[in-house]
């Protein structure tokens, strides 16, 4: 029979070892945990379940607990963000729009957080990719501001109040992957 307290324990006095020796394993056996992980994934999936967790998902490939995960992820990899960059935004904003202050709700979909950036930018070579462009990334905002208010904001910049400047001015991305090179 599983302990788990057992297992804790022993991998708490082991990790050293263990984690050792499974990147041992998967250096002598590269396809086997992607192989074992797509078959999974495979029979899941036609099973009606979430692809992720296993959990009943209504026909969808992953459970609404998953299916969020994944949209962090789409989000992260077509602007270039990382999770760590996401959370770091979500944190940062107090979980609020950064232009009109409205706190996100990830079930509604006009206060979902959305990637703003400048479209106008200089590089648009580097906006997808594993590292974005850090240049044009102006922060998280929800969708009425994202379709509507930045798009004035863009035509009109003249009409901007000194708030408004400062956001489209400010790159706050690029201020935090410094922070991590210091």
């Amino acid at each position: 029979m599983y302990d788990a307290a057992y297992a804790k324990e022993y991998y708490k006095k082991h990790k050293a070892a263990t984690i050792a020796r499974t990147l041992a394993f998967k250096k002598s056996h590269p396809g086997y945990a992607a192989a074992d992980q797509k078959a999974r994934r495979i029979r899941r999936r036609a099973a009606g379940q979430c692809v992720a967790c296993g959990a009943a998902s209504q026909g969808r490939p992953r459970c609404p607990k998953h299916m969020a995960q994944y949209n962090h992820s789409m989000r992260a990899f077509m602007r270039g963000v990382t999770h760590k960059e996401y959370d770091w935004f979500l944190m940062d904003q107090k979980n609020r729009c950064r232009l009109c202050g409205v706190r996100f709700d990830f079930d509604s979909g006009t206060h979902k957080p959305n990637v703003d950036h400048d479209h106008g930018c200089s590089t648009p070579e580097r906006h997808h990719g594993p590292h974005g462009c850090s240049n044009c990334i102006r922060g998280l905002i929800c969708f009425f501001c994202n379709t509507v208010a930045v798009r004035f904001l863009d035509a009109y910049p003249d009409r901007q109040t000194e708030k408004e400047r400062m956001y489209m001015k400010d790159r706050p991305l690029a201020r935090y992957r410094e922070s991590l090179k210091l």
